[in-house]
């Protein structure tokens, strides 16, 4: 399987979302209460950005139509959209960095990966 690296744990809060990019590929990366779910970014209606509409709980809205889309699945909620957007495998590695100085210190970063396929 190829993860491609999107975000750090710090850059998506619970709650919140962010666009990001893996292979070219446009992705909405949305943390749900400490759950990650990743899917397309790009409204299949008109080509809008779903990262600058509205996140509802589990669902956004696009800001263009008003197309909503389950961030979950990618599974259409409420047309005029009639494509389900894609949906990405998401992996969150903690991973720790360590280096020595006048100090020894040891960094924790926990990263966001998506797979570059949909699933």
């Amino acid at each position: 399987m190829n993860f491609v690296r999107v975000a750090s744990t710090n850059d998506v809060m619970p709650g919140s979302m962010r666009a990001v990019t893996s292979d070219s590929t446009e992705i909405l990366l949305v943390n749900l209460g400490g759950t990650y779910f990743a899917i397309g970014n790009i409204c299949r209606h008109k080509g809008c950005r779903l990262s600058v509409g509205n996140l509802s709980g589990d669902v956004i809205t696009c800001p263009c139509h008003g197309s909503q889309y389950n961030v979950r699945t990618g599974a259409i909620i409420r047309g005029p959209t009639v494509e389900p957007e894609p949906s990405f495998e998401v992996r969150v590695l903690r991973t720790t960095r360590s280096w020595s100085g006048s100090k020894t210190t040891s960094v924790i970063q926990t990263l966001v990966t998506v797979f570059s396929r949909e699933i």
